[in-house]
């Protein structure tokens, strides 16, 4: 990983570093992580091969102006509070902001994504993400915010969010 600036951290009005919160779910091969991010300082990020899909949910409460890269996707909009991106395993990606920004970030395996597109289309080869920016989906949404209650409440519920996910 390139990062043109520091690394996900900020400081709040006190001066106080705010580091991301980290939550991984993991079963054998197939992960899941969730990372809530508040309040991070203005920089570029450039990731030169992400090793999983993520997922990037934009949580900052007003919209802040974003230059997104995916290969050679490229986008420079208002990012709302909502705005889904969603980026595949092995691409370049690179984000610039200049106010601070809050996010949940999704990582998730590529053998998770197999082992799903498994159990509900009998296969696994046919499974292609396309990066998308600033999309507005409800249920990924949803599923994010249960996530994050899941890590706050020390993993209860894994039975319900996780594990069907890996049967």
């Amino acid at each position: 990983m390139t990062q043109r600036q520091n690394t996900f951290s900020s400081s709040d009005q006190n001066g106080v570093s705010e580091q991301p919160h980290h939550s991984s779910v993991n079963s054998d091969c197939h992960s899941l992580e969730v990372s809530q991010s508040h309040n991070i300082a203005p920089q570029e990020l450039v990731v030169e091969s992400l090793p999983n899909h993520l997922i990037v949910i934009h949580t900052t409460p007003q919209p802040v102006q974003v230059m997104e890269r995916a290969d050679s996707l490229q986008v420079k909009e208002l990012a709302k509070p909502g705005d889904v991106n969603l980026l595949s395993a092995g691409s370049m990606s690179s984000c610039r902001w200049d106010k601070a920004i809050s996010f949940i970030s999704l990582n998730v395996s590529p053998t998770l994504i197999e082992q799903v597109s498994m159990q509900t289309n009998g296969s696994s080869g046919a499974i292609e993400l396309i990066h998308t920016f600033h999309a507005r989906d409800a249920k990924i949404l949803q599923i994010s915010q249960w996530l994050l209650d899941e890590r706050h409440n020390s993993g209860a519920g894994r039975k319900l969010y996780i594990d069907p996910l890996s049967l």
